[in-house]
C-alpha cells in the first residue's frame, strides 16, 4: 500500500526457451519507483501483487502452501547499469508477536505481524569498482537475524524456475535452477526462520522492480510466465473455490434472467406501440 506498482506491464512473446506451448509472458519494468509521485533519487522498488487474499483467503501453513514461476534474466547488456538488487520474488506471511510495551507500568501486547521473505536478483555491473565482469547472484531473505545474504551464483542468463513453500514448522524454504523445468528437492537452495519468526499464515506472493528513482532511469525488463499457487492439504481451499464458482455461477444465472425480462420488456412494448 505504501508504494507502487510496475509503470510498464505488457504482454509480450516468449523469448526461446519458455515452457513448452508457453507463447506469451508478462514484461514488467519501472521508472517512477517507491511512493509515487516522489523522486528519492536512490534504489527503490515497485510491487506486481498476486491478489490471493481476496480470492480464496489467508492460507494456514499446515496446508502447505508454495508457488513457483518462470523469470527471463535478460543479457547483461540490457541491464540498469547499476550493481545491486534489480528483481525479487517474494512471499507474504504472517506470525504473531509478543510485544512489551510502556515503562514502569508496562504491558505485554500480542498482536500479528506480517512480513515478506523472498529472492532478490542481484547484478554486478562492470562499472563498479573491483568488478571485472557483469555478473548476478541470488540473495535471500532472510536469515534469523533479518539480514539477506548470498545463496547461489546466477551462472546463465534466459529463463529460471523460483519457488517457495511453507510448511507447519513455520519455516520458509527456498529453491531455484536455471531452465522451465518443474523444481525438484535438488535445486534447494537454503530454509530459514526469517527475522527468527514461524510463520503462521501465508497470504500471497509478489514480485518487485527496482531501480534507481531518479526520473530517468528504467528498471532492467524482466518476463514473468507462469506463476502458479499449490496447496499441499488443499480441502479447505477446494471448498473455497467451490464455493465461489456456484456463487458467481447464481450471479451469472441471475444477470441473464434479467437481461431476458429486459429484452421481453422491450419487445412488449414495441409490440403495443405497433398495434396503436
Amino acid at each position: 500500500p505504501e508504494r507502487g506498482q510496475p509503470d510498464h506491464m505488457k504482454v509480450v512473446p516468449n523469448p526461446d526457451g519458455a515452457l513448452p506451448g508457453s507463447n506469451y509472458g508478462l514484461l514488467v519494468r519501472t521508472l517512477n519507483s517507491g511512493i509515487p509521485g516522489y523522486r528519492s533519487n536512490d534504489v527503490q522498488q515497485d510491487d506486481l501483487i498476486a491478489n490471493c487474499v481476496s480470492r480464496i483467503g489467508s492460507i494456514p501453513v499446515g496446508e502447505i502452501p508454495n508457488f513457483t514461476v518462470r523469470v527471463y534474466l535478460p543479457p547483461f547488456e540490457q541491464w540498469e547499469n547499476r550493481s545491486g538488487p534489480h528483481f525479487g520474488i517474494r512471499g507474504s506471511c504472517s506470525t504473531t508477536v509478543t510485544e512489551r510495551k510502556g515503562g514502569f507500568f508496562s504491558r505485554t501486547e500480542t498482536k500479528s505481524e506480517p512480513y515478506w521473505p523472498g529472492m532478490w536478483i542481484h547484478f554486478r555491473s562492470e562499472t563498479s569498482r573491483r568488478t571485472d565482469a557483469d555478473s548476478a547472484y541470488i540473495a535471500v531473505r532472510s536469515n534469523t537475524r533479518g539480514q539477506d545474504f548470498r545463496a547461489q551464483e546466477i551462472t546463465e542468463i534466459g529463463w529460471w524456475t523460483f519457488g517457495m513453500s511453507f510448511t507447519g514448522d513455520g519455516k520458509v524454504h527456498y529453491y531455484a535452477k536455471p531452465g522451465v523445468e518443474e523444481l525438484t528437492a535438488a535445486d534447494h537452495i537454503t530454509s530459514q526462520y526469517p527475522y527468527s519468526f514461524h510463520a503462521e499464515r501465508f497470504r500471497t506472493y509478489l514480485f518487485d522492480v527496482c531501480n534507481r528513482n531518479d526520473g530517468r532511469t528504467w528498471s532492467t525488463a524482466f518476463i514473468v510466465d507462469d506463476p502458479k499457487l499449490y496447496v499441499v492439504n488443499s480441502r479447505r481451499v477446494e471448498q473455497v473455490v467451490a464455493r465461489k464458482v456456484q456463487m458467481e455461477a447464481r450471479r451469472t444465472a441471475a444477470r441473464e434472467k434479467a437481461a431476458q425480462k429486459r429484452t421481453a420488456s422491450r419487445q412488449s412494448k414495441s409490440s403495443s406501440s405497433r398495434r396503436r
